[in-house]
């Protein structure tokens, strides 16, 4: 069987935390896992729609398109018609006239046509490899007359919290899920929160919806004390010479993830300036995250300095997944007080590094994390102190949460999500195209 992925959302990632989000980890280690699950007749063509590879191949997927069944496929796209590439845009008098006619009258009716061109270019190189079944992720959708399509949606939070997006992504959220629900022969929710919310507030056909969960990166990992402590000494190094202060092993709290409104991080700060100032809790609060939006960074910042938390708060930005997790394994416990996930890969990351975890009783967290970290309401601000407090006065207590928790991240592995995922191929590519 020949499956097509399209893998933009891979290639087209350079490295920064934006680019490598839950949605990254998803497509990357599914591919991988694929790779080394199908029969040596089975062929995967990944499919870069943006020639984002062209520019820029991800180091990480080299590996993986060496293997003999393994082809990559690049889609040139045809360019659009626009004034500014002719001789008119030469001549300064017309040139106002022609970025306007460019804007409102051309372009849109030339990306109609490249599109409809694009599209039909697509499918008649899915054709030419003879793709039985094509996967597309979250870059782009449309149809695929003849060949049957899975489509995954890890989540519809834009939907579901339409105020913390702009209107427009919204809209584009809503019309993606549409094509989806009428288009796609098969769907693939990351968790079965997703499932159900595709299924009760959107409608899908839950005979035509199946969960496949994620897993963490093998990256994440118990480390020893010294391999933790000599990362600390490059990253204090940083801290010292910009804040005059420093983190040291067990002695903080720690966050990851995109700063974003809905990881809710106002609760985390407060329980943190409340603890400090009764004394309770003398520990930092480490938090790594590329910038997202809703400005957060703004609203942290004023926060951090109007409660003169400046060398309590320790603002890391984007960093590796090495030292992401040497900080996870030198943190009393990770705290991710989202109040809302598709799946939630934080929490399960800290937990395969061994570190105790708070998060969330909502979503997609409990059937994450089970019974193996200690849960809260995402709005309940003396529940996240109680557990913070009890976490750094009862080292009991973080050994068998630490313990629970590498036994609870066993249940999950990208080899099971592979071969679920191979099967729902399977299953399709036996059934006739309607």
């Amino acid at each position: 069987m020949n499956i097509g992925i399209e893998a933009t959302t891979i290639t087209g990632a350079k490295g920064g935390f934006g680019d490598k989000s839950g949605v990254y980890r998803y497509f990357f280690n599914l591919v991988k896992s694929l790779s080394q699950v199908i029969s040596k007749k089975d062929k995967l063509f990944l499919y870069d729609i943006y020639q984002f590879a062209l520019k820029n191949m991800s180091a990480d997927l080299l590996p993986i398109l060496r293997q003999d069944n393994i082809y990559g496929s690049l889609i040139k796209a045809p360019r659009s018609f626009k004034l500014e590439y002719t001789q008119i845009d030469d001549m300064p008098v017309i040139r106002w006239f022609a970025k306007k006619i460019d804007k409102y009258v051309i372009e849109p009716m030339s990306d109609r046509l490249v599109y409809g061109q694009f599209i039909r270019k697509i499918n008649t190189d899915l054709e030419q490899n003879k793709i039985k079944v094509f996967h597309v992720s979250e870059t782009v959708y449309f149809a695929t007359p003849g060949i049957k399509q899975v489509a995954t949606v890890c989540d519809i939070i834009p939907i579901k919290f339409p105020d913390f997006q702009k209107e427009e992504t919204v809209k584009i959220h809503m019309r993606r899920l549409r094509f989806i629900r009428e288009k796609s022969d098969a769907i693939i929710a990351i968790s079965a929160n997703t499932k159900n919310d595709l299924v009760k507030e959107l409608h899908f056909n839950p005979k035509k919806v199946f969960v496949t969960p994620l897993a963490a990166d093998e990256a994440f990992k118990p480390v020893s004390r010294t391999e933790v402590l000599r990362t600390f000494q490059k990253v204090n190094e940083e801290i010292e010479i910009s804040k005059n202060t420093r983190i040291d092993y067990k002695k903080y709290l720690l966050f990851f993830g995109t700063l974003e409104p809905r990881k809710n991080l106002g609760v985390l700060l407060e329980a943190f300036r409340d603890l400090k100032k009764s004394g309770q809790y003398q520990g930092k609060l480490v938090l790594v995250g590329g910038r997202g939006w809703g400005k957060i960074q703004q609203r942290l910042r004023a926060f951090v300095k109007e409660n003169l938390l400046q060398k309590e708060v320790i603002c890391l930005g984007f960093v590796s997944d090495g030292i992401l997790n040497d900080l996870i394994n030198g943190a009393q416990a990770v705290v991710y007080p989202s109040i809302y996930e598709g799946f939630g890969l934080p929490p399960l990351e800290a937990m395969q590094a061994g570190t105790p975890v708070i998060t969330t009783n909502v979503s997609s967290m409990p059937e994450v994390v089970g019974k193996a970290a200690l849960l809260f309401n995402p709005a309940d601000l003396e529940a996240l102190k109680a557990y913070i407090l009890n976490i750094n006065i009862k080292p009991n207590l973080a050994r068998e949460l630490s313990q629970k928790g590498i036994k609870q991240a066993k249940k999950f592995s990208w080899k099971k999500t592979a071969e679920q995922t191979l099967e729902i191929y399977q299953r399709l590519a036996r059934q006739r195209k309607t």
